[in-house]
């Protein structure tokens, strides 16, 4: 009996010892719940390459691996080329990661199945083919070798997925091995600026805010969980909308009353129009004194109708400025 009990005693010790660190809950990848999932899976699930460990042994993946391994190759010989001897081996980089494990595996809500060594090796391939794709698409560093030159049909989908929820790693990995291979030789570029820079490149949407202010909210930021939350941070607004006031409360702009011009008016209700504008701020160049400007929006009516064709299809400038708007009539 007493045999039994401590069988059963090491079982459950062991299960405990695997989960999380109640420390780092903030910082877990959650899988998307199936409820969810199943409505569009290729909203949520990687199409090419899977990074970090929930769909590292998806069957449909695997062929992405040669991919990673030729980043990973690109990724040594650059630190070769740049540091000469000085440089760090790959033995070095996996002893790195081989101490950061306890703290990457906790990052994860779901209890990893991988080996010690498997886990490690997972990290190093998906760590250096992040680094290595991102620096790829900067200027700041040397002309590379692109592994994905002649795969070209390939980028827009490797994007997406670096940015799907559950198919990330920790930032602080990225961070850390970013400045432990490259560092000290471009001391004045971060790699969270370098990310910012690179999603300021593609078309994952969020592009033009990482790229302008939101390097200034990323370079502040206390604590980043990975890719996906860098990427949150740099959309974030400037100020919460209840510490506002109602003047420079510019984006609850819901409906505005714009009178037609009398050729329109005449074709339909004298009646004022009511428009629901949703809109974004931009800048116009052109616009004196660099004044914001709400981006061009196609006009349609309250009622849903659309104009009878592409030449009476209108579009309104509006110019903000304080607490009153102008309004600037445009032909397409």
């Amino acid at each position: 009996m007493a045999a039994e009990t401590k069988i059963v005693e090491t079982s459950i010790q062991q299960k405990l010892s695997w989960l999380p660190k109640s420390k780092s809950k903030d910082y877990r990848v959650f899988k998307v719940p199936e409820h969810l999932r199943k409505v569009n899976r290729e909203c949520y699930e990687p199409s090419v390459v899977s990074i970090g460990p929930i769909y590292y042994k998806k069957k449909s993946l695997k062929c992405s691996q040669e991919l990673k391994l030729r980043h990973l190759e690109s990724f040594l010989e650059l630190g070769d080329r740049i540091h000469g001897d000085g440089a760090y081996s790959l033995g070095d980089f996996i002893d790195f990661l081989k101490r950061l494990e306890g703290d990457a595996r906790s990052f994860y809500e779901d209890n990893i199945s991988l080996s010690s060594n498997e886990f490690v090796e997972m990290l190093m391939v998906d760590v250096a083919f992040i680094i290595y794709h991102i620096m790829l698409r900067s200027p700041r560093f040397p002309p590379r070798e692109d592994p994905m030159e002649k795969m070209m049909a390939w980028a827009g989908k490797v994007e997406q997925d670096l940015f799907l929820a559950d198919n990330q790693l920790p930032f602080f990995l990225l961070n850390d091995l970013y400045l432990m291979a490259f560092g000290n030789v471009r001391t004045r570029i971060s790699f969270r600026k370098l990310t910012c820079n690179f999603i300021g490149g593609t078309y994952i949407p969020g592009c033009a805010a990482a790229c302008t202010v939101g390097r200034d909210k990323v370079k502040d930021a206390l604590d980043i969980k990975d890719l996906v939350d860098l990427l949150r941070i740099c959309c974030l607004p400037s100020e919460l909308r209840h510490n506002q006031t109602e003047e420079s409360n510019e984006n609850m702009l819901c409906y505005s009353s714009i009178k037609r011009s009398s050729h329109d008016q005449n074709q339909a209700n004298k009646a004022d129009q009511f428009c629901c504008l949703p809109f974004k701020h931009c800048h116009d160049k052109t616009s004196k004194n660099n004044e914001p400007r709400l981006c061009c929006l196609p006009l349609k009516h309250s009622h849903g109708h659309s104009p009878a064709n592409n030449k009476e299809r209108q579009c309104w400038c509006l110019h903000l400025k304080c607490s009153h708007i102008k309004i600037r009539k445009k032909l397409n």
